[in-house]
Formats: structure tokens, sequence, C-alpha cells
């Protein structure tokens, strides 16, 4: 059975299919004519249009209902009534181009507005409609007067000519490259327990880590009962991690709850510990023939400072260069502050894998000098970091 078949068939046995059904070709059908003005289609926009009627007086759209057909009617035959507008509408003149980029055409209605935020930007457009005398003077002279002196800037300054491209914004090197890494970090699967979640989601993403990298270090927070952490973040529903579990629909909430996390950690120590090394509370278990006095038994609660717990124990070892992938502010400023006694046993370089890029710790600490790299906590701490508040208007530059 064909899909087609499969979805007439599906309606028929369920209502609610037949609903999202029906929602689905309506947002589809919008898309394409939206899709109609990106690529200046005008064939496309007058089929996208007639398909989009009939859903107008569904949705009792009463205005839209009345007057689309009207515009439709004198669409259909343009060509052979008007030849010469449909010459200009088919090279793309019933939309407006601000730019030679592609898939960037607007409609009429958005570039007004794209003009009056030039305006409105400004504050000159606030409140003119309850002064009918300010509003005739805006209409006349200051508002269309500074719309066209911004556009006649622009194009005697050539800061537009600079920038034109026929490329959209998004078919940058630098915007491919950040979508096929966020795609690439999508689970593949649809884990259902606990168990397929490490299996299929987490396991793949430690092989490709050990594969590259000659050793590879997971760090987890201790939760303690007396932490002002408990308080911090408020309440969540409470799960069990086994191996059965079911994993939770709403990841934010589960992870809200300490229990939750502890035990989630507990349950991942246990079962990929015999690839890497790792923390189990404040103890840490792994399968290599390593020496783990220095690192166990670890009384830091924060995995922000046990990080370098295990990168001294890594630069101990032989290790000339590391790798953290971390996204909190905190590790940065930590990295920068610990890098000169890390050298002292051997380490060269230190990079941290913030967000889509790669941070070079050692080559801040070169730039800033060491006095700087050793006070910085202090000052990440005393202008403002997490729940510590900063002086008014004193930021991270005014310390500085």
């Amino acid at each position: 059975i064909n899909f087609e078949d499969w979805c007439e068939r599906r309606k028929l046995q369920s209502p609610q299919f037949q609903f999202w059904y029906l929602v689905l070709n309506m947002e589809l059908t919008i898309l394409i004519l939206i899709q109609s003005f990106r690529e200046v289609n005008f064939t496309l926009y007058r089929e996208a249009l007639s398909e989009l009627i009939p859903l107008f007086s569904a949705n009792d759209n009463i205005h839209y209902a009345r007057w689309l057909p009207s515009h439709l009617r004198y669409m259909m035959p343009i060509e052979q009534q008007h030849a010469h507008l449909a010459r200009e509408f088919h090279k793309g003149n019933f939309v407006i181009h601000k730019s030679g980029m592609e898939f960037s055409a607007l409609t009429i209605d958005q570039a007004h507005e794209h003009n009056d935020a030039v305006v409105k930007g400004d504050g000159g457009a606030i409140s003119l409609t309850e002064d009918p005398s300010a509003l005739r003077k805006w209409q006349v002279a200051t508002g269309p007067g500074e719309s066209h002196l911004v556009v006649d800037y622009e194009a005697v300054s050539g800061t537009k000519d600079a920038m034109k491209t026929s490329s959209h914004h998004e078919q940058t090197e630098a915007t491919q490259r950040t979508f096929f890494e966020n795609v690439n970090i999508l689970p593949l699967h649809t884990s259902k327990t606990f168990d397929d979640y490490t299996r299929e989601d987490i396991l793949p993403k430690l092989e490709s880590y050990c594969t590259k990298y000659k050793r590879t270090d997971i760090v987890f927070d201790v939760f303690w009962q007396s932490s002002l952490k408990r308080s911090k973040w408020g309440k969540g529903i409470r799960r069990r991690a086994t191996e059965t579990s079911k994993i939770p629909t709403n990841w934010w909430s589960f992870l809200h709850d300490d229990n939750n996390k502890i035990e989630l950690f507990y349950f991942l120590a246990d079962k990929i510990a015999e690839t890497v090394i790792m923390t189990k509370g404040e103890n840490i278990i792994s399968n290599q023939m390593i020496c783990l006095e220095d690192m166990a038994p670890c009384t830091h609660e924060e995995a922000d400072t046990c990080i370098f717990i295990h990168a001294r124990h890594a630069t101990m070892e032989g290790n000339k260069v590391l790798m953290i992938d971390a996204n909190g502010t905190g590790v940065v400023v930590i990295a920068i502050s610990v890098l000169a006694s890390l050298k002292e046993l051997g380490l060269e370089k230190m990079w941290i894998a913030f967000g889509q890029g790669k941070i070079p710790i050692h080559d801040i600490v070169s730039t800033i000098g060491p006095v700087k790299a050793s006070g910085i906590p202090f000052f990440h701490a005393f202008s403002g970091c997490d729940v510590v508040s900063a002086f008014h208007g004193k930021g991270k530059k005014s310390a500085w």
C-alpha cells in the first residue's frame, strides 16, 4: 500500500488523524506560498493561492475568502489580457527585492514594514496616532524623509554594495558547517528505555571520542544533602533511572530532581566505564590500568573544578595537549587560572570546546599574561557570575 492510500484509510479510521492531516496540508500550502515569494515564482504563487482560498472560507476568514477569489480571477488570465504585466510579474516584479540574495524577496507589505522600521527603531513613530497634527507632519516629511535619507546614504556610501552577494545569508560556509554539526549531534535513534539510550546514543559518541583521543574522562557533579544547589533549580518529577525504566519525555523536569541525576550518573558510570575514566560520586571507576590515587576520592562538588583534577592527572601521565568539552563560562575562567601550574607539569596546549567553536586557553594566557591569568577567577566572581550579584554599572570591563 502506498503512502497516499494509507493516509486515506487512516482518515476514515481516526478523526484525530484526519484533523492533523488537514492541518499539515494547510501549513504545507502556506509554506509553498512563501516559497513562491522567496523564489519569485509567479506561477507557483497563483497555484498556492488557489489552494488556500477554500481554507480561508473553512477558517471563517471572511475578508480573505471574499477578495482573494476576485484577485485570483484577474491573475489567472493575465497572460492573455495584459501581456506586458504578465512579463513583468514573471520577471519577479510582483515582489520587492531589497538585496541580490537568493530566496530573499519580500511581499510588498513586508517591504513597507521594513521601511517603517527605519523610523520606528529610532522612536519616531511612537504615539503619532494620538496626535493628528504630528501624524500628518510625519507622513509628509519626517517618516518617508528619514527612510529615503537612510536608503540614499547606503547607496552613496556603498555599504550595501560592499556586502552584495547572490547567495542567501544561510549559504555561508560558517552557517553550513554549524548546521551539519548540529545535525550530527542529533540522536539517530528513538530510545525508549535508559538502556536503549545508553547503547544507541551515548556509547556511539564515546566510541568516536575514544577513537579520536588517547584518553577520555567524564566528570559529573556531586550532589550532597547539605548542598545549596539542591534549592537552586527548584523541584522536578522523580523518576527511577534503571535499565528498563522509560526515558523521560521532559528532560528539563527530570534533571531538576537531584535524586534523578544521581541515579542517572551512577547508572551511566556502571554502563560505560569500560571505555572511559569516569566519576561515580566521590570515586572514580575505570578498567584502564592507571593509578587513580591522585584523583580519588575527590571532594569537589562542582564538575567545573573536578575537571582540572583529571586534567592534572592526564598531564602527569604524559599528555601534552588537552581538549575539554564544556559550555560553562566558569570552566574557561578556571582553565585560564590553572594553565600555568599544568604547564609546569609538561602541558603544552589546552583547548575548550565551547558551543560550536574551540577556545585556545594557551593563547589567551599568553596574551593577557600570568598576573591577569591568576587573578581572573576573583574578577569573574567579583563582577558577577552565576548567582553572585554584580555591582551596579561595574561589569567585566570595568573590573579590568
